[in-house]
Formats: structure tokens, sequence, C-alpha cells
């Protein structure tokens, strides 16, 4: 797991949720730290950020639960994790 991708994902996660600290593991989704319109914005932000494509399909639990399945998904996408 590429550090500087998680960390930015935390960054803009804490930022908009007004958070602290934002654990590995905690449920974002599920804690409404991005609530629906907040993950379109997060989904923009995250192609522009990372210079990946976020389809339809993309959105889902698995891909968005917590930090490092959120992480994951975009080294999947930037091809630095093998899916």
């Amino acid at each position: 797991m590429q550090k500087n991708i998680k960390e930015n994902i935390r960054g803009y996660i804490m930022d908009h949720a007004n958070l602290s600290k934002l654990e590995d593991n905690e449920k974002i989704i599920e804690m409404n730290y991005l609530d629906s319109i907040g993950v379109v914005e997060f989904a923009a932000w995250l192609e522009k950020q990372f210079g990946i494509r976020i389809t339809e399909e993309d959105f889902s639990e698995e891909n968005f639960f917590d930090l490092v399945s959120m992480t994951s998904f975009v080294e999947k996408k930037k091809g630095i994790l093998r899916q």
C-alpha cells in the first residue's frame, strides 16, 4: 500500500468530515463521514488527484468501506496493485 495515496485520502476525509483523526479501518460511509453527495465529490477528487476513472460499477462497499479498501481501489485503478 502506498503511504502517500492513503494519507492523501485520509487528509481529504478528515478535512471534509471535520475529524481530528481517522483510523485505517474506520467505516467511512457507515459512520457518515461522507454522505451521498460527499461520496460523489470524493470520487471526482480521486479521479483528479490520482488520474483514474471511476465508473458506476466501482461504487461498492468493497471499494469505499475504509481507508484500506479505498487505497487498494486507487492502487488497482492506477495499476500499482494487481487485481
